[in-house]
């Protein structure tokens, strides 16, 4: 939808000169709705925002166990690690009503991967998860406060003073 812009321009420029010389660079039609592009539907596990998914076989390595998760969660592939942390998401997010009989174990790996990880994506996805869902003390993260990356160690304390 568009607004003519002639007539009122004229109108405007007649009752104040301060205005004319801003409201005569106007083009004659504004548009009103902002030009955007509708998203297509997204598959499960795709995040635009972040431009990370997950897919069957991130799901599969978390019901398969804290071990599988362990080995992407502290692999070197950046990507394959922040898939897995969005996947956790959907796992560790009450609303979904998954149960980990190894919950607080993923905790766990989640406060040594901030405390490890020298990627700030990694972390701040870890420290999310963590702040969102985590209901267990985080001793392990507090012990190796020292070590979290500097730039990061403010967030880190942000939820470490969470009650």
């Amino acid at each position: 939808m568009c607004i003519d812009l002639v007539g009122i321009q004229e109108r405007i420029i007649e009752k104040d000169e301060y205005s004319q010389h801003t409201v005569s660079q106007l083009a004659a039609r504004i548009p009103i709705d902002p030009p955007f592009k509708v998203r297509p539907e997204l598959p499960t596990g795709a995040c635009p925002d972040m431009g990370v998914t997950y897919d069957d076989s991130h799901m599969k390595i978390v019901e398969s166990g804290i071990c599988d998760i362990n080995r992407v969660l502290f692999g070197d592939d950046i990507k394959q690690i922040r898939s897995l942390l969005f996947c956790l998401d959907y796992y560790l997010d009450p609303y979904y009503k998954n149960t980990l009989p190894y919950e607080k174990e993923v905790y766990d790996s989640l406060q040594k991967l901030v405390i490890s990880s020298r990627n700030d994506d990694v972390i701040d996805d870890c420290l999310q998860l963590i702040g969102d869902y985590c209901c267990y003390p985080l001793t392990i993260m507090e012990q190796g406060f020292e070590n979290i990356k500097d730039s990061k160690k403010p967030d880190a304390r942000y939820e470490l003073n969470q009650p």
